[in-house]
């Protein structure tokens, strides 16, 4: 592809890429912030990162977002990632230094918080277990958020049982596992709902789930943000639950990528959201 040589360039590699919302997010702050700078998207196969890599000097790029399916390989390309990207175990972003290193960072655990906290109380949740649904990448992230936050108890779920194992072992005592069939007999005292799972999403069966037993003033967050309202959504609104999609996720863990490429902390203003709301539609 041509490379523009004119102004400051950030980007995102992803796999497939045609749908990805980053666009958006940085256009608007490029314009907000009289930012000289362009956002490419960048679809990358798996079998082509590493000369993605190799070759990444033409691209002339500042930084750039990684999403699936390149978030943990993308670890072997780095000179160096932060404290979050180690204890999840993938990156999100790449800052390129001036000497031409890559710092890799994961601030999907930043973005979960930052955007539960902009939008709800603290009080409604810190001191209640929470029951996390999934165990896969987007979960890891999660729990990493839930547990630096300071949750003591933390019920996670996961058709796999295996796979809650693993991350109870790496994350410790925290974490209580909850067999499959028994997850609907765990809410009656939480204070946080989360669906990692891709069940719910465009195109996905619902989650399979009954969420009679939570009570009303828990939040109930669905990671998914494509349909804005899953049917766990939904459901969580008409029994009158707050609730909370991944969109706000999805725009504040941009916020210290837009921060470390060029010294802005940009605002999550409402008419962002409804900018990616809309194109949604």
């Amino acid at each position: 592809m041509k490379i523009s040589k004119k102004i400051s360039k950030i980007g995102i590699i992803g796999y497939p890429i045609a749908h990805s919302l980053s666009p958006l997010i940085h256009q608007y702050w490029f314009e907000k912030y009289n930012v000289d700078a362009e956002y490419l998207s960048l679809e990358i196969a798996p079998d082509s990162l590493k000369s993605f890599f190799e070759d990444i000097d033409q691209y002339n790029l500042r930084g750039f977002n990684i999403t699936i399916p390149h978030k943990v390989n993308a670890l072997n390309y780095v000179d160096e990632i932060d404290q979050s990207a180690k204890t999840i175990g993938a990156i999100n972003c790449i800052t390129i230094n001036n000497n031409k290193s890559l710092l890799g960072a994961n601030y999907d655990a930043k973005g979960f918080m930052d955007s539960l906290i902009s939008n709800y109380s603290e009080n409604i949740f810190n001191k209640k277990p929470v029951i996390v649904i999934g165990a896969g990448g987007a979960s890891r992230a999660i729990l990493y958020s839930l547990i630096n936050y300071g949750i003591k108890e933390i019920r996670l779920s996961n058709r796999t049982y295996e796979k809650s194992k693993i991350l109870k072992k790496y994350f410790g005592n925290v974490i209580k596992i909850i067999p499959w069939d028994e997850k609907e007999n765990s809410l009656n005292d939480c204070g946080l709902f989360i669906n990692t799972t891709s069940q719910g999403m465009i195109g996905k069966d619902p989650l399979d789930m009954d969420i009679s037993g939570l009570p009303r003033e828990a939040i109930v967050i669905d990671l998914i943000y494509n349909p804005i309202d899953t049917d766990l959504i939904k459901r969580a609104s008409l029994r009158g639950n707050k609730t909370l999609n991944g969109l706000p996720m999805l725009v504040y863990q941009a916020v210290p990528a837009w921060e470390a490429w060029f010294g802005i902390k940009p605002d999550v203003t409402k008419e962002l959201l409804d900018l990616l709301e809309k194109a949604l539609q």
